[in-house]
């Protein structure tokens, strides 16, 4: 489609072939960068995993999306993203968010943080982790993040500034990603249910309006992007929608038609839904599941 780009997720086998194979077709297809999910313990390492794909590609770019910024130390941080960068030739997108697994912080003996704290972290690691990659000395003490004199003197990331990614559903971390991030990250999910990965959608006409006015407040440079949690190819829209719909208990068929987190039809519909997106929230990005690679390569560039 004219005026949209769009991104593929990493496949998550410990299979170096497997890895190569699809960054390769990725990139022959058209997408414009390979992300990776952080979830320590329940799939691979991202920057493993991105660094691995960098080797075998030339042009496609990498990102995380997203990293748990709780987890996260910013000098550690801002050496792996300029590691990274180098390797790629200047390829890397970083992807912050504030993290909402629970289990990620029970594993390290600690109790997940309110969303208030997880939100004041995130916006510290972001400040740091971005003066450090400047080439800047950084000094920083406060409820979230302590730093003494830090600096990232070796290695040095070819980009300048590195591109940032903020992702998320909570309001302020959108907010916060429209003043400070050149991507933001939709994620399209509400509250974290008691397993830790699903969530409790939030697809209603008053949220979706919500979003919409909120999105419209976007600085011209800033592209929007739609994590996209489920791709449908299918001449039976409407019916398959009622059922998607039966398995999130907050949506309804029309909430799913409606919404650009899922993408239900035929190719020809989707991209007339496409075109409303751009229209209503200034969408301009879609990421896809690895799954989903073939059924959207279409759509790209057409």
């Amino acid at each position: 489609m004219d005026g949209i780009t769009f991104n593929v997720g990493a496949p998550q086998a410990a299979n170096g072939a497997e890895l190569r194979a699809v960054a390769r077709r990725a990139e022959k297809l058209g997408y414009t960068a390979l992300w990776a999910p952080d979830h320590p313990g329940a799939v691979a390492s991202p920057f493993v995993l991105l660094a691995h794909a960098a080797a075998a590609t030339t042009t496609l770019r990498l990102q995380t999306y997203v990293l748990n910024a709780g987890l996260r130390e910013p000098l550690q941080l801002a050496s792996d993203v300029a590691t990274l960068d180098a390797l790629s030739d200047g390829r890397f997108t970083l992807g912050l968010g504030a993290g909402h697994t629970p289990a990620e912080w029970e594993m390290r003996g600690h109790q997940r943080p309110s969303p208030a704290d997880r939100i004041a972290r995130m916006v510290d690691v972001v400040d740091a982790t971005r003066h450090l990659l400047s080439g800047a000395v950084v000094s920083r003490s406060s409820a979230h993040l302590t730093l003494r004199d830090a600096q990232l003197s070796a290695p040095r990331p070819v980009q300048d500034p590195v591109p940032l990614l903020v992702g998320g559903a909570n309001p302020r971390v959108v907010d916060f990603a429209l003043e400070h991030a050149d991507v933001v990250g939709l994620s399209g999910l509400g509250r974290t249910l008691a397993d830790g990965h699903l969530h409790e959608t939030r697809w209603g006409q008053d949220e979706l309006d919500a979003l919409a006015r909120q999105l419209a407040h976007r600085r011209p440079d800033t592209t929007i992007d739609a994590l996209v949690q489920f791709v449908k190819i299918t001449d039976h829209r409407d019916a398959d929608a009622e059922r998607f719909a039966e398995r999130w208990t907050t949506s309804t068929a029309r909430e799913v038609l409606g919404c650009p987190f899922v993408l239900l039809g035929t190719l020809d519909q989707i991209a007339a839904e496409m075109a409303v997106h751009r229209e209503r929230f200034g969408i301009t990005s879609y990421s896809v599941r690895t799954a989903a690679m073939e059924a959207m390569a279409p759509l790209i560039g057409d």
